[in-house]
């Protein structure tokens, strides 16, 4: 589920009469009031999703799509994330599946944790060209020149077994992987690598 964006604090100045029993009518002027909006989530507000690259890295050989998006849940629900609460998956294929058929088809923006637009919708994310690049941790921190595994096209599908690291379990081969600079279709298939070297991952809010 995606998040509502928050209204902030704002003050309001108004004036109040007070009836005080023996004392007459007292005139307060000038009281301010402070008022919190908490998330809305009504139809009219804005949803957004909210995307990061983890902190840590791994080799090819991690072990599935199963095991990435367990990396990528444990790094959001971190003392120092600041992404917010809610299912993430990896952006990863493997010979079975991909994000075009594993993902929410969103229809709000994704956001980088500091709520910078990436792309409007699912479409908008998967059409080959970003509003900016993922480069940004669950902390927040910017990340300049990473990679992250993907095995996947940046249409959202699986970009064929010789880039999976034979389904992320050997090491010995070699795999697609996408970067977090880039804004055209290479932020999801940058380079083929070798399987020994490691790569973050990229994850997505559902």
């Amino acid at each position: 589920m995606g998040l509502c964006k928050k209204r902030g604090e704002f003050m309001i100045r108004f004036p109040i009469t007070v009836s005080l029993v023996g004392f007459g009518r007292v005139w307060v002027s000038a009281l301010m009031v402070a008022i919190w909006f908490a998330p809305l989530c009504a139809e009219a507000e804005e949803v957004t999703y909210t995307v990061f690259v983890t902190s840590q890295s791994q080799k090819g050989d991690f072990g599935g799509l199963a095991q990435a998006d367990a990396i990528c849940q444990a790094e959001a629900e971190l003392p120092s994330s600041i992404v917010p609460e809610g299912r993430y998956l990896a952006w990863l294929s493997d010979t079975e599946t991909d994000p075009q058929t594993l993902f929410t088809r969103y229809a709000n923006p994704i956001v980088l944790p500091d709520w910078t637009w990436i792309a409007d919708n699912f479409d908008d994310l998967t059409d080959g060209s970003l509003a900016h690049a993922i480069s940004m941790d669950p902390s927040g921190a910017t990340l300049s020149a990473q990679t992250f595994w993907s095995g996947t096209s940046a249409d959202g599908t699986r970009s064929g077994s010789a880039g999976m690291c034979a389904e992320w379990k050997n090491t010995k081969i070699r795999g697609l992987f996408g970067n977090t600079s880039a804004t055209d279709s290479t932020w999801s298939s940058f380079q083929v690598r070798g399987c020994h070297f490691a790569q973050r991952f990229a994850c997505f809010q559902q």
